[in-house]
């Protein structure tokens, strides 16, 4: 996937995981238990691979990149 951010005129391509974050959470909050249990049933996941970090990874540099902002939490 290749994302454009006209307000900065940059892109940026975005792997299968980056994917599968960005289209999880376009139109419905998740948090990254959320994002983790989704990717489980998704992937196909080889043994050793930390799952949770490389969300919790992947979901960081989304939001530093400015493609993704976190939610407020609800009162």
């Amino acid at each position: 996937m290749v994302l454009y951010a006209g307000f900065s005129g940059t892109a940026h391509v975005l792997g299968d995981l980056g994917c599968f974050i960005v289209d999880a959470c376009l139109h419905t909050p998740r948090d990254q238990v959320s994002l983790l249990s989704m990717a489980l049933e998704t992937f196909e996941i080889d043994e050793g691979i930390d799952l949770s970090a490389a969300i919790n990874s992947t979901v960081r540099q989304l939001h530093e990149l400015g493609i993704l902002a976190p939610c407020q939490p609800t009162v």
